[in-house]
């Protein structure tokens, strides 16, 4: 059977992994622990495993663990995604798109934010020939020079690199954990990251449609992150890019403390659900409990709300897809621990 075990009475189709899937809940409410059983589980299957671990307390007890140093080219992120690891405005970005069309295929091999700085740097020496070209201003490209110092000299230009990842690599049945925890404090680079690896992935592997299991799945961990601010067109592909890489025996589950920090476009397609506890204090939180039991398959959702509310640690409603591809019946269940 492949199934594995999670609670009491609560199997994990592992075919139905590449319909994704949502952990939510509190802080302190056993989001962690849930993950790391779930890794493990799927691990003693055969199932690869990319998580990335965003506050460093998810690779202690994850067993045949796997450390791999991800990076991307410039050439591997569309303006939109460079955009964002940039925190530029969209006139910004629109620079950044004509900027690499014009010196990324004629004269930079982009490895590193130096080298796009160098790009900006012969942009700006022709200024008045782009200007008249209604190309940008150099006001547009003096303020992205700015963004990629500042990017440079927060570390973050330490996942750009020369060369691709091979991320058939990753198909190697072992728990590969990144650290993340450099992006704390940069959420937009943090998003282009993941968001980046999601579309990589989607390019890279080939198409195999649905396995009796999945061959991989990701963990993103304080998915708010992710979501925080991109725009409506980088949403949009997402979006696509979820329903999409189904068909490549991949699975992605989000992990954040409530489910309205996921846009309801990436949300509705998340069907296996684990959530803990959700504190309900102000009017805005008691709003988001509501909508959370109103989304899972259950007979009372006023009840089922309520007992969000008074779950304990480690204790979560949990709702799987059966082989079917229907969600079961919304169930309070402790996790198990191993």
């Amino acid at each position: 059977m492949n199934k594995v075990l999670i609670a009491n009475g609560v199997q994990v189709n592992l075919k139905m992994l590449n319909r994704h899937g949502l952990i939510a809940g509190s802080t302190g409410s056993g989001k962690t622990t849930t993950i790391k059983t779930l890794i493990n589980k799927l691990n003693k299957e055969g199932i690869s495993v990319l998580a990335t671990d965003v506050k460093g307390d998810l690779a202690p007890n994850i067993n045949n663990i796997n450390h791999p140093k991800i990076t991307h080219k410039f050439g591997d992120m569309n303006s939109n995604l460079l955009g964002l690891f940039l925190k530029a405005n969209e006139v910004q970005t629109q620079a950044l798109h004509i900027l690499i069309n014009q010196y990324y295929k004629d004269a930079c091999d982009l490895g590193s934010l130096d080298q796009l700085i160098s790009c900006i740097n012969g942009a700006l020496d022709y200024h008045t020939a782009w200007q008249k070209d209604g190309k940008t201003s150099p006001n547009t490209l003096a303020t992205l020079q700015r963004l990629c110092y500042i990017a440079r000299d927060g570390g973050l230009d330490s996942i750009i690199d020369d060369e691709n990842f091979d991320y058939l690599e990753l198909l190697n049945s072992k728990a590969n954990i990144l650290d993340c925890t450099n992006f704390v404090t940069e959420p937009e680079a943090y998003a282009a990251y993941v968001l980046t690896m999601l579309d990589s992935l989607y390019k890279t592997l080939p198409e195999v449609g649905d396995l009796e299991k999945v061959k991989l799945v990701c963990f993103f961990d304080e998915a708010h992150l992710l979501f925080k601010g991109i725009n409506k067109d980088l949403l949009i592909k997402v979006e696509q890019m979820i329903k999409l890489i189904r068909s490549k025996s991949v699975g992605v589950f989000f992990i954040s403390q409530s489910p309205l920090d996921i846009p309801n476009e990436i949300l509705s397609q998340l069907g296996n659900r684990i959530q803990h506890k959700l504190s309900a204090y102000t009017a805005k939180e008691q709003k988001a409990l509501k909508a959370t039991a109103q989304s899972f398959r259950c007979l009372d959702p006023k009840a089922l709300a309520n007992e969000i509310g008074l779950l304990g640690i480690g204790e979560a409603i949990i709702s799987m897809l059966n082989q079917d591809g229907i969600p079961c019946m919304a169930t309070r269940k402790k996790v198990l621990t191993n």
